[in-house]
């Protein structure tokens, strides 16, 4: 929108210091907004509140007695499945220690029986040696897994009793899981179920409180209030501060664009009381870009009364007038490209060559594309295109054509004189763009 536009303006204009007085704004209204949610869901839990509190004393109460812990079902899982195989494990370990430990057929003697062999002829060859250290560092890590495993078949044994008591625990932390908790997997039920208790310890808090909780947050929400419209008032004195600054500058910079008598105003208004003890506002009635109404107005003439932009400017004095703020605006925050059309509009000669100049130094932190009949605003492009249409009588078509050089110098020529071949046009359109090099 047109108000929107014109608040960027001024908000680009004021650059750092309305930034961050917009957002001291934005902050306090986001801890507004976040309270007053609160209290009013609050307020509308009330009424069937007993419910939910016998649910939440539930849930707490489980969690109390069951205390269950994050992944603990996985460590659980882990040691049912080794309780539950203590017989296949024992066979297993067995056989293994069998094959690699027996004193008559264990593949620790024959590794053993290779590494004495090897030791005394080992230096005999590099190929021997590297051989030897291999069979010695085989004969160290079988000597060391049969020791481990041995250890731990000595210590393996059935437990009825603690099998029954991690089977119990685990339907105990599945029914709880199921029951007060969400999600695809029981694990994720379960941490949804333990978010859920740590939750309804806050939420249990402000049922319990009643009226009296509601009561403390309304509190709460009036301190927080009052940061809001102190931003806001920080927010409105940064705003009106730049915007008579900026009025003065686009001002100034009418008059060099062949607009003499004309004035700008950017005018800020407050929509929001910041004074004396104010009524709570909803935070939807609160805008979240500040509560100012920002307009900028603008007459062309020395006596005239200054209206909105729309009222008030033609389509050449909008094109300068926009010029007149972006350059303004650019030395603090550049933007990406402008399209300017009839910026020339009823001026020639010095104020043509003025206009040029500014889109030339607008042009240093944007893109600027003009379309003009005036070789003084022509001669300040980067880029030169020209535009022609051809008509043979039922299809018009337009072509775009770059030109430069000495072509350019031509387009000018043509431009300041409407010939094709004058001399003095062409010694005129050096010396325009000579102007520009120099």
């Amino acid at each position: 929108s047109k108000a929107q536009r014109q608040r960027e303006l001024l908000d680009r204009f004021g650059g750092k210091e309305i930034e961050s007085a917009l957002s001291s704004y934005q902050l306090a209204l986001a801890r507004y907004e976040e309270i007053t949610i609160r209290i009013d869901g609050l307020r509308k839990s009330l009424a069937d509140r007993e419910r939910e509190i016998g649910e939440l004393q539930e849930l707490l109460a489980e969690f109390a007695k069951l205390k269950p812990l994050q992944d603990e079902l996985q460590s659980i899982d882990m040691e049912v499945r080794k309780l539950e195989s203590v017989e296949d494990i024992r066979i297993a370990l067995s056989t293994v220690l069998e094959a690699i430990d027996s004193e008559e057929s264990g593949a620790n003697t024959a590794i053993g029986t290779a590494r004495r062999a090897l030791q005394a002829i080992r230096d005999k060859d590099p190929v021997i040696d590297s051989a030897a250290a291999n069979i010695e560092n085989a004969y160290f890590e079988v000597t060391d897994a049969a020791s481990e495993l041995r250890s731990f078949l000595e210590n393996l044994a059935a437990d009825p009793a603690r099998l029954e008591e991690l089977l119990n625990r685990r339907a105990a932390l599945r029914t709880f899981a199921k029951r007060f908790g969400t999600g695809s997997g029981l694990e994720e039920a379960l941490s949804s179920a333990l978010e859920r208790a740590e939750l309804a310890k806050a939420r249990m808090k402000d049922l319990t409180g009643g009226e009296s909780r509601v009561d403390e947050l309304s509190v709460e929400q009036r301190a927080i209030f009052s940061e809001v419209v102190k931003a806001a008032r920080a927010l409105s004195q940064s705003r009106r501060k730049h915007a008579s600054a900026l009025s003065a500058e686009v001002t100034k910079e009418l008059r060099e664009l062949a607009m003499p008598s004309a004035s700008f105003q950017c005018q800020v208004t407050k929509t929001l009381a910041t004074e004396g003890d104010l009524e709570l506002i909803p935070p939807n009635r609160l805008n979240r870009f500040g509560n100012d109404e920002i307009e900028m107005l603008f007459t062309a003439h020395v006596d005239g009364e200054l209206l909105p932009i729309s009222k008030a400017a033609s389509g050449g004095e909008l094109s300068r007038l926009m010029l007149a703020l972006e350059v303004v605006v650019a030395a603090t925050s550049p933007r990406g490209t402008y399209l300017f059309d009839e910026i020339d509009a009823g001026i020639g000669g010095k104020a043509a060559l003025e206009v040029g100049k500014r889109l030339k130094r607008l042009s240093k932190s944007a893109q600027i594309i003009v379309v003009t009949h005036l070789p003084q605003v022509a001669i300040w492009g980067d880029n030169h295109l020209r535009v022609l249409k051809d008509s043979n009588g039922s299809i018009t078509e337009s072509s775009v054509t770059l030109v430069k050089g000495s072509e350019r110098e031509s387009e000018i020529a043509r431009m300041l004189s409407g010939l094709e071949d004058s001399e003095h046009a062409q010694d005129h359109a050096r010396e325009l763009l000579d102007l520009v090099k120099g």
